[in-house]
């Protein structure tokens, strides 16, 4: 974040947290960075998880009628739903704003378009900062066939009634209903609201996964089903599940990744993904690349980093709309 900042030229600024673990640590280590930059958190405003109306009310006339000078621009450590409040507010009074209210999100709101385009009166040239994000073509192309395909579609959602939730997304017709048509190929391709964590989610319980065929060939031998010594790794110390400074490898499944990875885990439980993917990717709800008469939220920065030094692949980064 503190390098986005910089690259933004951001130096007097206001944080909103949420008072949750993530929000306080994100908080406290943005401080810490900032201290050898010159950039001056004006005020921070810690925000109770579900905070009522109001109290984003308060935050936004905080920020409207800073007597000291005007807020460069606003740091968010929230959930997607403190953002939506947030951007409610702000969207409601923004003919009060006698300034460009600038903003960038963390990674938590997953680069969700659908929140930035509904509030798109205040949102337009918002950043949204994001880790890699990674696809895989054979569960895009599930989706698809799932989500066009009213036989597949009506066969999956009787084991899986969640479905239907995701069909809200793009319809607001009953699925079952015979006059309820099903969602345009072309709407799902350009659909942006898919999570961004579902892919590192896959990685998680493919790490899980080998842990425990690892661990079950080197305790339990060869022999089938579950030993006691491996019954007892798995109720009393799942952290040594996997080897430490180990680095695994995802050469042996049924798909592949759209990038090449592999990760390492330290001795201190922390989790590395290495390969051909970048520290971190900015995105920023602007007018679109190709059809510019329309707004997206395009890819504006690939970042990279040598130590303690931001390099950037790929950057267009900037304030336009």
């Amino acid at each position: 974040m503190q390098h986005l900042l910089e690259q933004l030229d951001w130096n007097y600024i206001a944080v909103i947290y949420e008072n949750t673990t993530y929000g306080r640590k994100a908080f406290q280590e943005l401080v810490q960075n900032l201290k050898s930059a010159e950039i001056c958190i004006a005020k921070a405003f810690p925000i109770q998880k579900d905070a009522s109306e109001s109290a984003f009310q308060l935050v936004f006339d905080n920020l409207l009628n800073n007597a000291e000078s005007q807020i460069t621009g606003v740091v968010f450590f929230v959930s997607t739903s403190a953002a939506e409040s947030f951007l409610n507010i702000a969207n409601i009074h923004k003919q009060e704003l006698h300034y460009r209210l600038m903003m960038v999100f963390s990674e938590t709101i997953a680069l969700e378009k659908s929140l930035l385009t509904k509030y798109g009166g205040v949102s337009k040239g918002s950043f949204v900062t994001s880790p890699a994000v990674l696809t895989v073509e054979a569960f895009s192309s599930h989706w698809r066939e799932l989500l066009t395909n009213k036989t597949t579609f009506l066969r999956e959602s009787r084991s899986n009634p969640w479905l239907y939730d995701i069909f809200r997304k793009y319809k607001s017709c009953r699925a079952i209903d015979d006059s309820c048509l099903m969602p345009m190929m072309q709407n799902i391709n350009t659909t942006e609201n898919e999570s961004i964590f579902e892919l590192y989610a896959i990685i998680a319980t493919l790490l899980h996964t080998k842990g425990i065929k690892d661990m079950h060939t080197e305790k339990c031998g060869g022999s089938t089903g579950m030993c006691d010594e491996l019954r007892d790794i798995l109720q009393k110390n799942k952290n040594g599940l996997l080897k430490k400074s180990t680095l695994y490898q995802f050469d042996d499944l049924p798909f592949n990744f759209d990038k090449n990875i592999s990760v390492m885990i330290n001795e201190g439980n922390e989790v590395f993904i290495k390969g051909d993917i970048p520290d971190y990717e900015v995105y920023q709800y602007r007018r679109c690349f190709v059809h510019s008469e329309n707004f997206c939220l395009e890819k504006v920065c690939i970042c990279l980093f040598e130590g303690d030094k931001m390099t950037e692949k790929s950057s267009l980064i900037s304030i336009a709309m």
